[in-house]
């Protein structure tokens, strides 16, 4: 960290092998990458990683200094780290495991047909849009392929039942914008009640994710903590409160989960709505907030307290 801390840019790269689970070495498998990429560019490379398997989806997040072995800015070009580097993660995952026979590629797609989180076939779907939507009759080679093509279909399918998708002409879907990011969310938030589910275990309704925004305060134990996100080294708490419920609560960048010890009693304060919040959503009128109805109302809350004023009783003593 001391050396990078004047370079001019760094690589952050996540390395999320679709068998992860069963890569049971994946730091071996991330030196293997990087060294390949250390021959791929003819430069050592200083990098530091750290593996996730507290999610769904195994996976490493990896940064890499700007620097050559020379002390030379380090660049890369834009093709092999889009294009390149993911084939060679995938070469060495297929030396690695064998390659993946159809039946193994048609089993994963078709769990991927409705999971709440993005995909490859997303990805897949995101490639083929072009302005008037995707096309499934001109899809490229492997994508003709009956399985294959039923797993586009049934995904389209499933974004459609959430609002995301829509068929406009046969053959024809429209996705809407930016459902990428909320499929994002829904996945992180699946990958949140996981840690909590290995942490203290339970049913769902026994979870919260605490949100400073809405929730007042918890006050409970430290039962578990970590690293909700390595490139940000943001940290993560999951509190056993008072309420009998297991409380996800995530730290602000600049505070460190390791001067916090498992097992202590803490408080987490939140600030809820403010007032003024509350007053906006009081007066809004079909989700539309209007500043002459807001005036309005606060004419007549104004008018009906001076009328009540002036029919207090007048007590001398």
């Amino acid at each position: 960290e001391q050396q990078g801390r004047g370079d001019r840019h760094q690589f952050r790269i996540i390395v999320a092998p679709e068998d992860g689970a069963e890569l049971e070495e994946l730091r071996t498998y991330t030196r293997s990458l990087m060294a390949q990429m250390e021959a791929d560019l003819g430069t050592e490379l200083q990098w530091v990683a750290v593996d996730h398997w507290d999610t769904g989806h195994p996976h490493t997040h990896i940064v890499l200094r700007g620097k050559d072995q020379h002390g030379k800015d380090l660049v890369i070009a834009r093709d092999y780290i889009s294009h390149g580097l993911r084939a060679r993660a995938s070469e060495i995952a297929t030396q690695w495991l064998g390659p993946r026979t159809e039946q193994e590629i048609s089993q994963t797609l078709s769990r991927e047909m409705t999971q709440e989180r993005w995909t490859s076939l997303d990805a897949v779907l995101q490639r083929l849009s072009r302005n008037e939507g995707v096309n499934l009759s001109q899809l490229p080679d492997p994508w003709r392929a009956a399985d294959r093509r039923a797993a586009l279909v049934g995904r389209l399918r499933f974004l459609e039942q959430h609002g995301w998708a829509e068929q406009r002409a046969d053959g024809v879907w429209h996705i809407a914008p930016g459902y990428q990011s909320q499929l994002q969310q829904a996945g992180e938030r699946e990958d949140i009640v996981r840690r909590i589910q290995r942490t203290v275990g339970g049913a769902i309704g026994d979870y919260q994710i605490f949100d400073p925004t809405v929730h007042a305060s918890v006050v409970g134990r430290v039962a578990g903590k970590g690293l909700q996100d390595e490139l940000s080294d943001r940290g993560y708490l999951i509190v056993q409160g008072l309420d009998g419920k297991a409380h996800y609560v995530s730290l602000a960048p600049a505070t460190d989960p390791s001067e916090i010890p498992l097992g202590a009693i803490m408080e987490v304060s939140g600030g809820g709505p403010k007032k003024s919040d509350v007053n906006i959503a009081r007066v809004a009128a079909d989700g539309m907030y209007r500043v002459a109805e807001h005036r309005r109302v606060r004419s007549e809350w104004f008018s009906q307290a001076r009328r009540d004023l002036m029919n207090l009783p007048l007590s001398l003593t």
